[in-house]
């Protein structure tokens, strides 16, 4: 209990999605808000009025203000999908309510991908209703049933599930008052999203209390362990994250480089190119093109976060090689930030150079240090661990070996990118594979070597 109390990581997910939800509207939608030029009222301006820069009777935001808000929804976004997806600790083997809260779930699933589509079909393009329309009136469907199960889980305070199910219906006052009056109602955007912030913050501190500060639903889950429906949730972070990670870059980079008008290849083009709209002598990509790298790079920043943070699981007995996996997890954690910060300050922006080149560095360090401690651990490839390390030297190579920052081959940052990528999936299937699965996960036994 002390260790899980200390580690985030190893808290309940929806604890950790709520808390990266909070998190990321307070970061990004205030930075937004700092960024915007002229008066700015929930009373005249829809909340994803800040994610455009495009003028009209609101107003627009600066380029960097926008850039924070989009980045904002993608981070929210996947934040949503983690802190639903993890309500499955409120499961009770009860067939109908556990039916009637994945039902939910997967509304609420919807609910976090429209966010992420929000963050890259902003108020500039022609697509932002077809995902913000449905985003609301998700809330509806997807919060009545979540909350009509909570409402008969035992402990389960009987008030927010009620206060969820109003929040639930403001969607469709909304809408309704929205037809009646004919008037664009810009506060009752802000009500709603709030109201369901605040929700958020409730279901999160109940479920901080269960399943951080006791073991109630630890014990729950080992008593209805035949009867839990099977779950990619209840995976290891790790395991999570790292699906996210690839998954991140195999459809944001793909739309990215899909929308790229001219020539583009490794050997004449930085893997950071496709977020640049503005024509540079690499050429550019288009607008939309753009939004889709960018979006890409906070995705994978925060997928990034939660596969660093759940190497957890390959702690051992032995404290040297613990603090070596600590000092790489927590050169991660900057890694995940710095590509966030990426997905930001694209190369469009000044201060792209500031992020990059630390990420790199960074990522070197991460990959050096975690295989180092992997190596030695019990029952982790050595050949994954070897790997690992050769792709965490090509940073400092291509900066300062090969030639002068940041002038080096193109692909070498290809390889680096795409081998280290490699590396993550390894360890995927390394968590998969039941090797790193067992309830005294890298704890239980100690080697010799672990003296």
């Amino acid at each position: 209990m002390g260790l899980q109390l200390r580690n985030p990581f190893r808290w309940p997910l929806t604890v950790l999605g709520g808390i990266f939800v909070l998190l990321g509207e307070t970061v990004f939608t205030g930075q937004a808000y700092r960024q915007w030029p002229a008066e700015f009222s929930p009373l005249t301006h829809y909340h994803s009025d800040l994610g455009m820069t495009v003028g009209g009777p609101p107003g627009a935001n600066t380029a960097l203000g926008a850039q924070y808000y989009n980045a904002g929804q993608v981070f929210i976004g996947l934040a949503v999908i983690l802190f639903i997806g993890g309500l499955y600790v409120y499961y009770t083997g009860n067939r109908r309510r556990d039916a009637l809260l994945i039902i939910g779930q997967f509304a609420g699933i919807f609910i976090g991908v429209a966010l992420i589509m929000n963050g890259v079909y902003s108020l500039d393009f022609e697509g932002h209703g077809l995902w913000v329309v449905p985003m609301f009136l998700g809330i509806t469907v997807g919060l009545v049933p979540i909350n009509v199960a909570l409402y008969g889980y035992p402990d389960f305070p009987q008030w927010i599930a009620g206060y969820g199910i109003l929040v639930a219906l403001l969607p469709l006052g909304r809408y309704l008052l929205m037809f009646v009056t004919a008037d664009p109602l810009f506060i009752a955007e802000w009500i709603l999203i709030y109201a369901a912030f605040v929700w958020i913050v409730l279901v999160t501190v109940d479920a901080f209390r269960k399943g951080v500060l006791s073991n109630r639903f630890r014990r729950r889950s080992e008593a209805r362990q035949q009867t839990v429906p099977t779950n990619p949730f209840r995976w290891s972070l790790t395991a999570l994250g790292g699906l996210f990670l690839l998954l991140g870059e195999a459809f944001f980079t793909g739309m990215a480089y899909s929308h790229w008008s001219g020539a583009f290849s490794p050997l004449s083009n930085f893997h950071s190119d496709l977020g640049g709209a503005v024509a540079s002598g690499r050429g550019a990509n288009t607008a939309l093109g753009a939004q889709f790298y960018d979006a890409g790079q906070v995705f994978q920043g925060l997928a990034l976060i939660l596969f660093v943070g759940g190497l957890s699981v390959y702690y051992t007995r032995s404290r040297r090689r613990n603090a070596v996996l600590v000092v790489g997890q927590l050169a991660g954690l900057f890694v995940g930030i710095a590509l966030i910060m990426n997905g930001i300050y694209s190369v469009d922006f000044d201060g792209h150079a500031a992020w990059v080149i630390p990420l790199f560095l960074a990522l070197s360090a991460t990959l050096v240090l975690l295989n180092i401690a992997l190596y030695g651990h019990p029952e982790f490839p050595r050949v994954a661990a070897v790997y690992g390390g050769l792709v965490g030297l090509i940073p400092p190579v291509m900066l300062y070996v090969t030639t002068p920052m940041l002038e080096s081959p193109f692909v070498v940052e290809w390889i680096l990118i795409y081998g280290a990528m490699l590396w993550v999936l390894l360890v995927v299937v390394d968590v998969l594979s039941g090797e790193m699965q067992q309830s005294d996960h890298g704890t239980g036994e100690a080697t010799a070597g672990d003296e």
